[in-house]
């Protein structure tokens, strides 16, 4: 999946399903298949997300989702 291909909505849409299956923190291992098919593009999704505002880097491969 090509992460640029994604609307803001969509990727909106996919980081409420992980909140709703993982809860607010959770690692990148656990998305893989979910936002995206391997490791090294969830966690280039997961930068985008984290240099918008919306989740917070707790250490590597570990977020929290940052309340909206």
């Amino acid at each position: 999946m090509n992460e640029g291909s994604n609307s803001l909505s969509n990727l909106k849409h996919k980081l409420t399903c992980i909140i709703l299956k993982h809860g607010s923190l959770f690692v990148v291992d656990e998305l893989v298949g979910e936002i995206a098919s391997t490791s090294a593009q969830v966690a280039k999704i997961l930068s985008r997300w984290h240099h918008q505002g919306w989740i917070k880097r707790i250490k590597r491969g570990v977020y929290l989702i940052v309340p909206q």
